[in-house]
């Protein structure tokens, strides 16, 4: 049967990538206009694929003035998965737009291209008045060159700050892919503020960032030791596993100490985290004992 299925599946892809290669760029265009989602997947998948085709990047870029609101909303979409830093201004441009779906989009496409020229304009969308724009942007400036990380590490910090938690937890996420460029200057230490920011979400996102790899383990340790009092269950489990990732043998009796008041989730994670850390099985089975 599986054998069956897999036949089925085969056949599908082999059909799929003959129908979108025997297709122009103004038939895939075409087809975005279709009324069937179906039709429109198919094509907005096939153009993705069509990297390196600077025709078909510039036919989706002219489609940013089309009168249907969702062929322009495809049109970013796409534009962003091709890389091409011709769309760069172009999609920059559709920061002013009214939606901030669009301008959200937008955002997400200047990140995945992921060029220097689209810091400029992932700046500007930082100050934009809804959060969802600022989320993206800021994601998006954490896919920039590691070269200009001296850069951009500025302006995610500030949104450490933002008022909406999405955003300041984005920001950490950001700042995070940077931990291990060569002279970046980012360090564990960078995660203090967060870790004291009044949202769950904020200190749930630091404490496992923290267990990712910075470079100064030690901080990063310390930090999560203190964490193990937050008074969020699951922002204290995702610090557990943290300090397992670092294996960091400091932390074992403070695990210990925990246990006897710990939930039956964390007594898991704890005993797990001991296991890993110091090779030991704790509780001590009667056994043991």
């Amino acid at each position: 049967m599986l054998k069956n299925i897999s036949i089925v599946l085969l056949s599908f892809m082999l059909s799929f990538l003959i129908w979108g290669c025997s297709k122009s760029t103004d038939e895939l265009i075409q087809d975005l206009r279709s009324n069937s989602s179906r039709e429109r997947t198919k094509a907005g998948v096939t153009l993705m694929g069509r990297h390196g085709d600077h025709e078909t990047v510039q036919k989706l870029i002219d489609l940013l003035d089309d009168k249907d609101e969702r062929v322009v909303f495809i049109a970013i979409q796409i534009l962003g998965s091709l890389a091409d830093t011709s769309a760069i201004k172009p999609l920059g441009d559709m920061l002013d737009h009214p939606d901030p779906d669009f301008r959200a989009r937008a955002c997400y496409s200047l990140g995945s291209i992921g060029h220097e020229s689209a810091i400029h304009y992932l700046v500007k969308a930082l100050d934009d008045p809804d959060s969802g724009v600022r989320h993206d942007a800021v994601t998006g400036l954490g896919y920039m060159p590691h070269s200009y990380v001296r850069e951009t590490a500025g302006y995610i910090y500030k949104m450490f700050r933002d008022e909406a938690d999405s955003v300041r937890a984005a920001a950490i996420h950001s700042l995070y892919n940077y931990r291990n460029v060569k002279n970046s200057g980012i360090t564990s230490a960078d995660m203090a503020i967060t870790l004291n920011d009044k949202s769950d979400l904020v200190r749930y996102v630091s404490v496992q960032a923290l267990g990712g790899g910075f470079a100064d383990t030690t901080t990063a340790g310390d930090f999560l030791i203190e964490m193990l009092k937050d008074e969020n269950k699951y922002v204290r489990i995702e610090t557990i596993i943290s300090l397992q990732k670092l294996k960091y043998e400091k932390a074992v009796p403070s695990l210990k100490e925990m246990y006897d008041t710990a939930t039956v989730d964390e007594e898991y994670a704890i005993s797990e985290a001991i296991k890993i850390i110091a090779d030991e099985t704790f509780p001590p089975s009667l056994e043991d004992s």
